[in-house]
């Protein structure tokens, strides 16, 4: 008779047994950053339907790569009542880090007017310093005349990087495929403009 009276309390009110939840909805640009609640991992954004017990929560989104600001590398105190949804977006700020380029052909000329191009679109014209993402892992360098190059890069600290681009007497067709983009949408190109990759040699000093 007395365990039939405590199923039958437990089935009417189960916020006895369980405690009553609210949800976290996680989300960054750029995606894959790490979810850390309460000092464990709870992993990486998009984290949707994120459900936690009522209560103070210490919620942190960590990226490496990107800047340690309001939101991402920085505690943020979230009060959860029953049946709340809490929306988090968090805009990631990309660390730069500074990187000087010299380009040569495979006589060991100088080349200038070169396209420096990162995964994310962002241009730059060398030989000359720039201040690229530390995480940035490819780099595209096209010239009309020159095979195109695409390299791995790591730039998490200064570098100086020279670049060795091979003659082809070709027009590149990077910069053709993106004169051909822009051209659709009636915006004039420059030698900065690209899209392909291709493959060559560096030389790295630190």
């Amino acid at each position: 008779m007395t365990k039939m009276i405590v199923i039958i309390f437990f089935c009417v009110f189960p916020g006895f047994l369980y405690p009553e939840n609210g949800c976290l909805n996680i989300t960054s640009d750029p995606d894959g950053a790490e979810v850390i609640i309460n000092g464990e991992k709870a992993g990486e954004t998009p984290l949707l339907q994120h459900c936690l017990e009522e209560g103070k929560h210490v919620v942190s989104v960590i990226s490496p790569c990107h800047e340690k600001n309001f939101g991402h590398n920085v505690n943020r105190v979230i009060h959860i009542e029953s049946g709340d949804s809490h929306d988090i977006y968090i805009k990631l700020v990309p660390i730069y880090q500074r990187a000087t380029f010299n380009v040569e052909d495979e006589k060991g000329n100088p080349l200038d007017n070169v396209a420096l191009i990162t995964a994310t679109g962002e241009r730059s014209i060398i030989p000359g310093t720039v201040n690229l993402p530390i995480c940035e892992n490819e780099l595209v360098f096209a010239k009309n005349g020159y095979e195109d190059i695409s390299l791995p890069i790591d730039i998490s600290k200064p570098v100086t990087i020279t670049v060795t681009m091979t003659r082809n007497n070709k027009m590149s067709p990077t910069l053709i495929a993106m004169q051909d983009k822009l051209r659709k949408s009636q915006v004039s190109v420059k030698e900065g403009d690209t899209v392909k990759v291709a493959r060559s040699v560096i030389a790295v000093e630190e």
